[in-house]
């Protein structure tokens, strides 16, 4: 322990003799004790740590600059939300009606995710809604609307944030695994060391409509047609990020872990760590729908006097 600074546990892994992938030789897992407690703090026996440097755990890699510490720290966190909506009607012709509705909430938000700058993340979602309608009067008694709606709401969170440091392994957990993940007595825990991946939402229905409707004495008909399509895109990147484990900080370091989880490509599930491929979970889905209909709204003919008869009526088909 270093006064006013924090504790100091060593130094990294000198790069000559201990490479890229090398495990620090002077750790030890505090199960080899009989008993956790039977290391700690002096007088007890210390616990093998690892102190990195020449791997021997001697005290000559201790250094005078701490290396885990306690600190009070303030982070961005903003949220904008707005909302718009605007609208258009168009007489093109004395018989011809164009209009176009328009709504859109985006959002925005940004936060360390964290308090580190280097993990910076933002979130931008939209949520939106368009209209576009044409009517035409052919006659008095024969009108036509076709109308095409969209509607959807998406984000993509790796595309937001290009500088996210997705080389920095993403840690489970850094410290003594069968000693609650701690360093000796301390429990810095994994300190969100790499940014988030994120995900990718993409989700619409588009529906596409023409009806005729038809006057005929005391018969309204309407007759026509209708196509939707449905898009739903849900990707995780996050999920193509392995997450690891490490004996301690120059494990880290020295890009060495001794634990792995993460959804990998099935076909190279079985070859080493180096030599797997990370597979996003994702669910892509494109159906669509149509339809045809005639529909006749309920009439009414008076036979004598006050005797009179009522005669609903309604046909739809729909094929997928």
């Amino acid at each position: 322990m270093i006064p006013g600074q924090g504790l100091n546990i060593g130094q990294p892994l000198n790069p000559s003799l201990f490479p890229l992938g090398t495990k620090d030789p002077s750790f030890a897992p505090v199960s080899n004790y009989p008993s956790p407690s039977q290391c700690g703090l002096p007088p007890l026996p210390p616990c093998l740590i690892g102190l990195g440097g020449d791997g021997t755990g001697s005290s000559s890699n201790l250094t005078n600059v701490a290396d885990i510490a306690s600190y009070d720290v303030t982070s961005p966190n903003t949220q904008t939300n707005q909302q718009f909506n605007g609208r258009l009607d168009f007489n093109a012709t004395s018989k011809d009606l164009i209009s176009f509705n328009i709504y859109k909430v985006p959002v925005t938000q940004f936060s360390y995710n964290g308090y580190r700058a280097a993990n910076a993340f933002s979130h931008d979602a939209m949520n939106e809604a368009e209209t576009a309608l044409w009517d035409h009067t052919f006659s008095p008694s024969l009108l036509n609307e076709v109308r095409v709606n969209g509607a959807g709401w998406r984000w993509n969170e790796l595309k937001d944030n290009p500088n996210i440091p997705l080389g920095l392994p993403q840690p489970s957990y850094i410290g003594d695994h069968s000693n609650g993940n701690n360093i000796g007595s301390a429990n810095p825990g994994a300190q969100d060391l790499g940014g988030v991946a994120g995900s990718i939402f993409d989700q619409w229905t588009i529906n596409f409509k023409d009806v005729a409707t038809k006057v005929f004495h005391s018969h309204t008909i309407k007759f026509g047609g209708e196509v939707t399509k449905l898009k739903f895109v849900q990707d995780a990147p996050w999920s193509a990020r392995p997450d690891f484990g490490f004996n301690n900080y120059w494990d880290f370091l020295n890009d060495a872990p001794v634990f792995e989880t993460g959804t990998f490509n099935r076909r190279t599930v079985h070859p080493p760590m180096s030599a797997r491929t990370p597979a996003p979970r994702s669910s892509d889905s494109l159906p669509r729908t149509t339809g045809r209909f005639v529909r006749t709204s309920p009439s009414t003919w008076e036979c004598a006097g006050s005797i009179s008869a009522r005669f609903p009526s309604s046909t739809t088909r729909s094929a997928p």
